[in-house]
């Protein structure tokens, strides 16, 4: 695969046009979700498509620049193990993970997930695997990791759609 690299005028309008200078709860942060989301999820397809996620992509206006971006690299979902101790999204996170023991138990209750920003603890979290895209994992992330996670996701979306 023939991958294009941006010039500095390219790099220089994507970092001007980053939405991360306004938003500054983001800086020094490793953004991620707290349950495996599929590539084809509307979620996170976009930061698969582009390189630099969102902080290159958001909010960029050159169209050029877009279709560079496209194409560098491989898209990669990687798993990570990490502490929470975190204060960022604790609610949002412990509401997430009451519903899924609650679902294991067999209680009726909506699984649904949030971001993860981890910064206090991003230097003991651990890289658990990288899926690749054209790996058979990478197709594999949320229909078969944790087990029963992806079928109790697809209830949750049948039920609200």
């Amino acid at each position: 695969m023939e991958h294009s690299l941006l010039t500095q005028e390219d790099a220089e309008t994507v970092f001007d046009q980053s939405p991360f200078h306004q938003q500054s709860n983001r800086a020094g942060c490793l953004c991620a979700t707290v349950i495996p989301l599929s590539h084809c999820d509307g979620d996170v397809k976009l930061l698969l498509e582009s390189w630099g996620g969102e902080s290159a992509y958001f909010w960029l206006s050159d169209e050029r620049v877009a279709e560079t971006l496209k194409s560098i690299g491989t898209p990669r979902i990687i798993e990570i193990e990490t502490a929470l101790t975190d204060k960022l999204n604790g609610y949002q996170v412990a509401a997430t993970v009451l519903a899924a023991w609650a679902r294991k138990l067999g209680a009726p209750a909506a699984l649904s997930g949030c971001d993860l920003f981890i910064r206090e603890c991003i230097d003991t979290a651990k890289v658990l695997r990288v899926h690749t895209k054209g790996d058979n994992s990478f197709e594999a992330v949320r229909t078969t990791y944790p087990v029963g996670v992806g079928a109790l996701l697809e209830e949750d979306n049948e039920s609200t759609t």
